[in-house]
């Protein structure tokens, strides 16, 4: 497993072309060995060959070449290299494939053995083949297709998430707008777009909390008919929080009053309730997850959203993101405990119990993101910290990462990411932020491929 910084240039950038020479695979063709050959009308001086008939061997010749990582080749005409002249359509140049990293080049040449009169002569066309010089190049595949400042303003504008409804033809980010960081005065603000991301209008307040609180990091769920559960939590003070979320029946136009998420059962911990995370729909009943400085707990609505109950306690973790794989409900969640790694848990019985073991990554605020039969992961990679952090996604199946880790962009503040994924046709946007700026990601899925 490899962390890899993911190009996001717009332009491809193609290299010098390349030669090889030498460490070249010939074989004679099945079935045409010993073959005839009449030459016409050619000068002996291009082919060192005098008209008559031949036996030749005809030869499939074939090189592998390790492309860096995230290149692909491309074919160039080779001069010397080729098919043979009768052969086909007698084209200068070759075929290739590519399989990962591996780019594999064909090309047939013919050994002159002798004339059928008897006369041995040695002659190859186009050339020996330790002789040929194989040409080509690459280019870098660009999984990011675009990059995109969603808002850029003099505030501090964080903890992303979006949205996108049934007929995919609108985007909605939701964000706080405040002063700084920590400021009590942060809004709930959302923008939005009408062509997959490109521009952005209609950015507005959605949620303001009284004179002197925060409201911050929000979270999305759509449900199935494009009703938008926002969550959120709300600051009084650093003692005295809770967690709200807000409904939109019409895809984010207007929004109802709020509604307040169950806190810890427990009194001692009765004040204190944050939440960051993506939310579980499942089977008609919504998951969401609160935490304090304890630890989180887990709380199910079953009526889309507009009651709260209280089911368990999850010890020891605080940012938790859900989701569902194998019939076990299941989260990635960050440790309580700074420089430990990312925990994984898992529920047979609907999140009343949980079996909970360590990840191999680093993770702040991981979001989940169902695809392909499992979950496109984005966090705040704190693995360098203090001096560096990184925002990164990867694919994830049962709590292990089992593809390269991929790198959007890095800091040497912590103050960066919270992002979130939704799905497009063929690809999958990711928005994120720094702290003065909404950040939007169109990437292939071919990434994981």
């Amino acid at each position: 497993m490899k962390t890899i910084e993911v190009k996001t240039e717009q332009e491809p950038i193609v290299s010098d072309s390349i030669v090889v020479t030498g460490n070249t695979t010939a074989v004679i063709r099945e079935g045409m060995a010993d073959g005839v050959i009449t030459v016409t009308n050619e000068t002996s001086s291009t082919f060192q060959l005098e008209p008559g008939s031949y036996i030749v061997d005809f030869y499939r010749v074939s090189k592998d070449v390790n492309l860096p990582y995230g290149a692909t080749g491309m074919v160039q005409n080779s001069p010397n290299c080729g098919y043979h002249p009768y052969v086909g359509n007698g084209v200068i140049g070759y075929s290739a494939t590519q399989v990962g990293t591996t780019y594999s080049m064909l090309t047939n040449t013919t050994h002159f053995k002798k004339k059928t009169t008897g006369e041995n002569v040695d002659v190859w066309r186009p050339h020996a083949p330790m002789y040929m010089e194989w040409i080509y190049a690459y280019k870098y595949k660009y999984e990011v297709n675009r990059t995109i400042k969603v808002i850029n303003a003099a505030k501090h504008l964080a903890f992303t998430a979006i949205g996108i409804n049934s007929n995919r033809n609108k985007l909605i980010i939701v964000y706080r707008e405040g002063t700084s960081h920590a400021s009590f005065d942060g809004r709930i603000m959302q923008i939005e777009s009408n062509d997959n991301g490109s521009t952005w209008i209609n950015n507005k307040v959605i949620y303001t909390p009284p004179v002197g609180s925060d409201a911050r990091d929000p979270q999305l769920l759509i449900l199935p008919d494009d009703t938008i559960i926002c969550r959120f939590f709300e600051r009084k003070s650093d003692n005295e929080m809770s967690v709200k979320c807000i409904k939109s029946s019409n895809f984010g136009v207007s929004y109802q009053t709020p509604i307040s998420l169950p806190s810890n059962p427990s009194p001692s911990r009765a004040n204190f309730a944050a939440a960051r995370g993506n939310m579980l729909l499942l089977n008609g009943t919504i998951y969401s997850v609160s935490y304090d400085s304890v630890g989180a707990w887990l709380v199910k609505s079953n009526d889309n959203g507009n009651s709260w109950n209280y089911v368990s306690n999850i010890p020891n973790v605080n940012e938790v993101s859900l989701g569902y794989e194998n019939g076990k409900i299941f989260f990635i969640g960050r440790p309580n405990t700074t420089g430990s790694k990312a925990k994984y848990g898992i529920s047979s019985d609907l999140g009343m119990t949980w079996t909970i073991q360590d990840m191999d990554i680093y993770a702040d605020a991981p979001s989940l993101t169902a695809y392909n039969n499992g979950y496109i992961l984005t966090f705040r990679n704190n693995v360098n910290a203090p001096n560096e952090y990184t925002y990164d996604f990867a694919f994830v199946k049962n709590g292990v990462i089992v593809s390269d880790i991929y790198t959007l962009y890095k800091d040497s503040q912590m103050d960066i990411g919270y992002g979130d994924v939704v799905l497009s046709d063929d690809s999958f946007y990711v928005v994120c932020y720094t702290p003065n700026t909404i950040r939007f990601y169109d990437i292939n899925y071919a990434i994981f491929n």
